[in-house]
């Protein structure tokens, strides 16, 4: 049995209906050149109807071969789960789409076409950012910019043969052991490839981006790496303003 040259990895909990429509998403492109695909559907452990909704996608005929591997158990979070899933991978090109998201039509496809001509490069390409059913805009940030900000994970494929050599993701951290991932292939180094089409769409509901967590996850990151600056005392200022009035920054 040949190897696939992508791999897609899924990490859900208690989201059934977003685990339908992401499992979607993927299965129906890699319907067209099945050898090309894998899936990997990592559940940690849901008390709703996830289990139901994969195993109808094992019962359909279309894409009951596309899923290599499948689990349901406890697992230790987000990235545990991703880790879990990176694992099972068995493509030269990986890459991760949560439970809620989705990716739009030919986003598969074309990663590969990207790969076959680069595939010494991470690729990433643009996110379509939704609230509540409303778009918000695109979102593709610069490579060149990783100290700054993070690049869309969900729409970003990266060759495994990096994962194996400078380490997946660190379950040390709870939000953004991605950015910390992605610093490390930064510092040593590896390519980068931007893609200018859009790759996903991303649901922005229930997702909060500002937390004590996130800011000491991301201070703890950046002096790992030696990018961290301490804030002017202005910055300090606005911030603890943000915190007490959020409503002057909306």
């Amino acid at each position: 049995m040949s190897l696939p040259i992508l791999s897609i990895v899924t990490i859900n909990y208690n989201n059934s209906a977003g685990l339908d429509k992401t499992m979607e998403s993927v299965l129906a492109q890699m319907i067209t050149e099945p050898e090309l695909f894998e899936y990997i559907v990592i559940d940690g452990g849901s008390s709703d109807n996830s289990i139901e909704v994969i195993k109808r996608y094992l019962n359909n005929p279309l894409y009951n071969k596309l899923i290599s591997f499948w689990c349901s158990e406890k697992d230790d979070g987000i990235y545990n789960a991703m880790n879990k899933g990176l694992a099972h991978t068995r493509g030269k090109l990986t890459g991760i789409m949560n439970s809620g998201d989705f990716y739009v039509s030919g986003a598969l496809k074309h990663a590969i076409e990207i790969f076959e001509h680069n595939p010494e490069k991470i690729q990433y390409g643009v996110v379509n950012k939704f609230k509540d059913g409303v778009f918000k805009g695109a979102l593709c940030p610069s490579f060149e910019y990783l100290e700054e900000s993070m690049i869309p994970h969900n729409a970003t494929f990266v060759p495994k043969s990096y994962y194996e050599k400078f380490g997946y993701y660190d379950e040390n951290y709870k939000i953004l052991a991605d950015y910390d991932c992605f610093l490390n292939f930064y510092i040593h180094k590896v390519p980068f490839i931007y893609s200018n089409n859009i790759v996903c769409d991303y649901d922005l509901s229930g997702v909060s981006i500002s937390s004590p967590l996130v800011d000491l996850e991301r201070e703890k990151i950046l002096k790992k790496y030696g990018f961290y600056i301490p804030p002017t005392k202005i910055q300090r200022i606005k911030k603890t303003i943000k915190k007490i009035l959020p409503f002057l920054f909306r």
